[in-house]
């Protein structure tokens, strides 16, 4: 068991144990077993909750829970739908198609082959970094079915403008999924 110097002196009312994760009365059990490193003696619950600490199942600390962040707003209140993202990676998969002389490698991977011309310098690395991030987000719709927040919908409009610039400045046409997405809203 640990040894906790300041766990010797009297608590004030009020005062609260916390640990890496939670914060305790001070007659928790649980608090005989917090390491030295992680043992934090508050003023209280709100000082605890202020560092991010829940509070403890087994003594139940007094606590008022932090206000609820609002909820999502569905997909069709956004700008971008999870079938619009699907239309984004197809025109991906096209423009790296143009960029290739040769066939691509059938088992190669959307990221693979991102990763592959980027190292070539074929694609600069914040323009691969740009598709990367619009495959990752369109990954997390498709397979983790959660609705398309604002912020993703912001920074998706922010990668495909710097893709269209990049295919602007060095001439090439873009495939008819990322010509036809507005990035001015």
């Amino acid at each position: 068991m640990p040894d906790h110097n300041d766990s010797e002196k009297s608590f004030y009312f009020g005062e609260v144990v916390g640990s890496a994760t939670s914060y305790h009365q001070p007659n928790c059990h649980v608090v005989r077993q917090i390491y030295k490193r992680n043992y934090k003696r508050l003023r209280n619950w709100q000082e605890a909750v202020d560092l991010g600490l829940k509070p403890c199942p087994h003594c139940r600390p007094p606590f008022i829970s932090p206000a609820k962040p609002p909820d999502q707003k569905p997909a069709e209140d956004l700008d971008i739908s999870p079938t619009r993202l699907d239309d984004l990676r197809r025109g991906i998969l096209r423009l790296l198609d143009a960029l290739e002389s040769q066939p691509q490698v059938a088992a190669e991977s959307v990221a693979a082959r991102i990763q592959r011309l980027a190292r070539s310098k074929i694609i600069p690395y914040p323009v691969a970094a740009c598709m990367h991030t619009i495959r990752a987000i369109r990954n997390d719709k498709e397979y983790m079915a959660t609705p398309v927040t604002k912020a993703e919908t912001q920074i998706v409009t922010g990668a495909l403008s710097l893709i269209k610039q990049w295919a602007q400045e060095t001439g090439l046409a873009l495939p008819i999924e990322l010509s036809n997405f507005d990035v001015s809203n």
